[in-house]
């Protein structure tokens, strides 16, 4: 057979990630991702082999391969404020590549949480280190009193929602403009920014 081409590839990943979030691993099989790919099992098992390769490669798509960009954000030497700022960006940038990121990855964590964290902890990816970072910037009265945990569970909260529950926003706020959401969605960005970093200064 001929080697995969890259748009081959992004059309069967693409179709395995819709199936993932439907089904779960547990309940997705070769056949329910070669029938969402629109080709044969025998053309798919010939490139992935099997379903937990297939579901490797798609963790990696939609996740991994952002965390060494969101490792360096966390082991920089930046204020917090443009810390948190390139995080938003970063974040983004991820869940507008792959917009079922937030589903996706949440069913892997009920599923199997150590995946997603022993990945972020081979990233050198350290929470703890963060929060001090806060705590310090507290007390030099650069940022509010706060619990750093809040701080950061807000922060992705504000991030992730808009992507996770889009078919119901695009709905009741958009009355089903899709285009209109995407707009919304690009002016976003800089006002999450804006917002969430005022809240958080003293």
């Amino acid at each position: 057979m001929e080697a995969l081409t890259g748009e081959m590839e992004n059309k069967i990943l693409d179709a395995a990630t819709r199936v993932f979030v439907r089904k779960g691993k547990t309940g997705t099989s070769m056949q329910d991702i070669a029938d969402e790919a629109g080709i044969n099992r025998p053309l798919l098992n010939y490139y992935f082999r099997s379903k937990e390769r297939l579901f490797d490669q798609v963790f990696y798509k939609v996740f991994i391969r952002f965390l060494p960009d969101v490792a360096k954000v966390f082991n920089s030497n930046l204020p917090i404020s443009e810390k948190l700022s390139k995080f938003i960006d970063t974040y983004t940038e991820m869940l507008n590549q792959s917009p079922l990121t937030p589903i996706f990855i949440l069913n892997e964590v009920a599923t199997n949480p150590g995946s997603l964290v022993e990945a972020i902890r081979k990233m050198g990816i350290d929470p703890v280190i963060l929060f001090k970072q806060i705590e310090d910037e507290m007390q030099k009265g650069i940022l509010k009193k706060d619990d750093p945990r809040q701080i950061m569970v807000n922060m992705l909260a504000m991030v992730i929602f808009p992507y996770a529950a889009r078919p119901m926003l695009e709905h009741i706020m958009f009355g089903g403009n899709s285009a209109e959401v995407d707009l919304f969605m690009e002016k976003r960005n800089v006002h999450l920014k804006e917002f969430f970093i005022r809240s958080i200064k003293a």
